[in-house]
């Protein structure tokens, strides 16, 4: 799926309330929103496998999650990639949220990859993968894409996203 060129309050991209969709090889970017710019997850549980989420930007100062807004849910990352994103790429409101990434990439979101209260804001996969439980096997580093995202409205995936350890690159 692609989601992209898309603007909301709640979830740029799209405002899950409820429930677990499953999203797999999906696209999230050149979305805008105000708490949640790609997605905004309220008490839903999604599962995100092999999906790129890009350059999704919050609109306004007190905006919160470029790639993520988490309220009071558990969603589950696995081998997706978090780039490009301001106003923190994950943001988690309150204690109520558990999600779990694995095999997650993050790359330059310049305010933060993650806040949580208590935590504050954490950069870098390593610090992720020290500090937060469902957290294991995150990289950093710079996705390297062949397409041109920038002018993304013509851009398809030829194939899944996946991490080889050989090169160092997704």
């Amino acid at each position: 799926c692609q989601i992209s060129g898309n603007s909301a309050y709640w979830g740029g991209g799209a405002y899950f309330d409820n429930g677990a969709p499953h999203l797999t090889n999906c696209v999230v970017a050149g979305n805008w929103g105000h708490f949640g710019s790609a997605l905004n997850l309220n008490n839903a549980s999604p599962f995100l496998t092999h999906c790129t989420l890009f350059s999704n930007a919050a609109t306004d100062p007190g905006a919160a999650g470029g790639a993520l807004y988490l309220n009071g849910t558990s969603p589950s990352l696995l081998n997706t990639i978090l780039q490009k994103h301001d106003r923190v790429a994950v943001y988690l409101n309150g204690i109520a949220n558990q999600p779990a990434f694995s095999h997650c990439l993050f790359y330059g979101n310049p305010d933060g990859d993650y806040y949580q209260e208590e935590t504050g804001v954490l950069t870098g996969a390593n610090a992720l993968n020290l500090t937060r439980a469902g957290a294991t096997r995150l990289l950093e580093g710079d996705a390297c894409f062949a397409q041109d995202f920038e002018a993304f409205s013509s851009a398809t995936w030829t194939a899944e996203a996946v991490y080889d350890a050989g090169v160092g690159r997704t």
